[in-house]
């Protein structure tokens, strides 16, 4: 950590040098690879939600059904019940 410190401390940025091109293509290529992974995550996420969206439906479907099933024994139940004490 020193040494880092010695080196940021003799550093002193030249504007008439510039900056090196490759040093300006190594970043520009840096910047395109990571906008390339995150756009492809994005995308990616969108299908993954959409996915879990069509499961949650599919799940809440049969769950509603099962719901009303019971309802249904439930009300039958009570009918039964009823017509046996009258």
């Amino acid at each position: 950590m020193d040494w880092r410190r010695s080196v940021e401390q003799r550093f002193r940025f030249d504007a008439r040098r510039g900056v090196d091109s490759r040093d300006i293509a190594n970043l520009d290529k840096e910047i395109a690879d990571q906008r390339g992974k995150l756009e492809k995550s994005l995308s990616s996420g969108a299908s993954a939600l959409l996915q879990i969206k069509n499961q949650i439906l599919a799940q809440r479907k049969i769950i509603e059904e099962q719901v009303n099933e019971s309802y249904r024994a439930m009300l039958q139940s009570k009918a039964d019940m009823d017509a046996t004490r009258a």
